[in-house]
C-alpha cells in the first residue's frame, strides 16, 4: 500500500476528515486502495471513503499529491523529470477546479518539486507544502556520528535537512 491510503487511513480516525477521496492515475490501483480503506471502517465508521474525481478538488480542504516512485534502473534525473509533469497535470486540474485546498507535496526531491508545484499553482505561500523522506534520514544519520559522539546510537535523535539530488 502506497503513503496516500496510510496517510488517508491516519485522518479518519481522528475525525480531521469526514471523507477521503482517492485518485491515481491508474483507475485499478485507486478502487484497490478504496477497498483496502473500506475494510478497515469498522475503526472509523464516520468517514466516506472513494475514489475521487476531479471535480472533487473543488471542495477539498488538504490534497495530497504523491508522484511517481523510481523504476528499477531510472535515474534520479529521469525520475524527476516524470515527476515534474505528474505535478504540472495534477495541478493544472486543481487550480481549474478553483479548489481552496492546501497541497501537501510528499516525495522526493521535495523541495524541487514543492518549488515546482508552488510556481505552476500561482498562489501565494503557505498553500503548497512538502513533505520528503526525512523521517528516512533521520534514522541514518545517527550511526553516522556515534562514533564521534561516543554515545549509544539509540540516544541520538537527529533531523537531516538535505537536497538530495545528481
Amino acid at each position: 500500500m502506497r503513503w496516500v491510503p496510510l496517510f488517508a487511513l491516519r485522518a479518519g480516525p481522528e475525525r480531521s476528515a469526514d471523507e477521503i477521496a482517492l485518485r491515481d492515475a491508474n483507475h485499478e490501483l485507486a478502487m484497490g486502495q478504496v477497498l483496502d480503506l473500506v475494510h478497515g471502517q469498522a475503526f472509523f465508521p464516520s468517514v466516506q471513503i472513494r475514489e475521487a474525481q476531479e471535480a472533487d478538488y473543488a471542495d477539498a480542504r488538504l490534497i495530497v499529491i504523491t508522484p511517481a516512485k523510481q523504476r528499477p534502473g531510472e535515474s534520479r534525473l529521469a525520475l524527476l523529470q516524470r515527476n515534474v509533469k505528474i505535478i504540472h497535470d495534477i495541478i493544472d486540474e486543481i487550480v481549474l477546479q478553483k479548489s481552496p485546498a492546501v497541497v501537501l507535496i510528499v516525495s522526493n526531491p521535495v523541495d524541487i518539486l514543492t518549488y515546482v508545484a508552488h510556481q505552476r499553482s500561482g498562489w501565494p505561500r503557505g498553500r503548497v507544502i512538502g513533505s520528503g523522506n526525512r523521517d528516512l534520514d533521520r534514522r541514518a544519520l545517527p550511526p553516522f556520528v556515534e562514533p564521534a559522539l561516543r554515545m549509544d546510537v539509540h540516544n541520538i535523535h537527529a533531523t537531516s535537512w538535505v537536497n538530495m539530488g545528481q
